[in-house]
């Protein structure tokens, strides 16, 4: 991998800056494309973008912040798509930390309201407490129903990381129970029993005929080890051990940080140790052999994932689905059968390439906080990671200026989304050049 100078990062941040400024809408904001038909201005994409734009167009920022505070609820949340109902405890971690960013004096009114829509829908009970996540309505389009609304169950790590995102910098301190019961969470993510033995949890996975890797990265959301009753009984009394993935265990490191853990306590080091271990800036680490582990357990849905609901959108169906949605190098694809959506494997697609844009960031910030100049990996190995990184994002950039990912599934095959999330990931980079 060639090495990157200083040069020439300043040159790749400089053409992402002007991309950006030059798609900025008259509003301020920056559109995402959820549904069939054309992009609703959203807000998580306009927080990434004016974060990312805040050392180089502080105007561009401001313009961006003033937009997303017009659009915060009455219950203080903020979401995506026309109603602004989908996608909301990401919206509003993103769009929380823009404000904090841009001015926390000036927006103080929307950041309580939305540090108190927090307080209101962390998980207060049961093996999901202190997570954040549940009841999230998201998009999940098939052919013949390309806006299929579908509402969530339990929390995501996801979903908690944004949370901890707005908390961490609207001021929240660690010593507030918010972190406690996120801490708390994240453990119950974590895939070893040297943090996780929470007796509920490890009850859940064995009546799942599943049982924790002990590899120290995290799960998503403890939701995708729900077997439906014909798959338990076909894998008998045997425990299949989880796979952890890179994305997951780098949102769990980040809310460990956050959360002012010492970078010397049990849960940062075996989290870090986890990524000397499959350390890659190349793919997202882990995430082609734990989707290829989900369709060996055949995931079907509704019956095969209870947690989820359908709320259908009534008056889009019918309408013809964005082919950027539909790529083979998604990895899979939803099919309808009858009553039921299932998940096709697509092996001939690179299932890699999932989410790269947002696991380097979160690689980058998680990095750099831990003051971890060199990374050496399993292999005894000195990885000059901020060089790496950045020598793999310039191979990716396009023509003019822009990212986009070949893997639709984490929606940053979209330039805004895919733009801002590695500008962001340059910002922390440019110190070290």
């Amino acid at each position: 991998m060639s090495s990157v100078g200083s040069a020439s990062i300043r040159e790749m941040r400089k053409r992402a800056g002007d991309w950006l400024l030059r798609h900025q809408g008259s509003s301020g904001a920056w559109g995402l494309r959820l549904k069939a038909g054309g992009p609703d201005p959203s807000v998580f994409v306009t927080a990434l973008s004016g974060l990312a734009l805040l050392n180089i167009d502080r105007a561009a920022t401001e313009r961006a912040a003033e937009w997303l505070a017009g659009e915060q609820l009455e219950d203080g949340a903020f979401g995506e798509g026309a109603s602004r109902h989908l996608y909301r405890p990401a919206a509003t971690g993103m769009g929380t930390w823009l404000l904090c960013a841009v001015d926390r004096e000036r927006y103080a009114a929307q950041i309580a309201k939305a540090v108190d829509y927090f307080r209101g829908c962390q998980e207060k009970e049961g093996m999901h407490r202190g997570g954040f996540g549940a009841g999230r309505t998201g998009v999940f389009s098939t052919p013949s129903h390309p806006n299929r609304e579908v509402t969530m169950g339990g929390p995501s790590i996801t979903d908690t990381m944004f949370a901890a995102a707005a908390l961490r910098y609207a001021g929240v301190a660690p010593s507030d129970p918010l972190w406690r019961e996120m801490v708390d969470y994240v453990h119950c993510c974590h895939n070893t029993p040297l943090i996780n033995n929470r007796p509920d949890v490890q009850e859940y996975l064995a009546d799942n005929r599943f049982c924790l890797s002990g590899d120290g990265g995290m799960l998503l959301t403890l939701d995708r080890f729900r077997r439906h009753s014909e798959a338990r009984e076909a894998v008998g009394q045997n425990l299949t051990p989880i796979i952890s993935t890179g994305l997951a265990t780098l949102q769990g490191m980040f809310i460990y940080l956050g959360a002012g853990l010492s970078h010397s306590s049990p849960e940062v080091t075996i989290t870090l140790d986890w990524l000397r271990q499959y350390y890659t800036v190349s793919e997202h680490a882990r995430y082609a052999d734990a989707l290829n582990f989900d369709f060996d357990q055949s995931p079907r849905w509704p019956e095969g994932h209870p947690s989820m609901t359908v709320t259908d959108d009534p008056d889009t169906q019918g309408s013809s689905v964005p082919a950027t949605r539909l790529k083979s190098s998604r990895g899979f694809h939803f099919a309808d059968r009858g009553d039921t959506v299932e998940i096709v494997p697509d092996r001939h697609g690179d299932p890699s390439q999932a989410g790269l844009y947002l696991y380097l960031w979160l690689m980058a910030e998680c990095l750099h906080e831990l003051e971890v100049k060199t990374l050496l990996t399993a292999d005894d190995r000195e990885h000059s990671w901020a060089n790496e990184m950045a020598s793999h994002l310039r191979s990716l950039q396009r023509p003019d200026g822009s990212w986009s990912n070949r893997n639709p599934q984490f929606m940053d095959n979209e330039p805004a989304l895919g733009t801002s999330l590695v500008l962001n990931t340059l910002n922390v980079l440019v110190p070290r050049f």
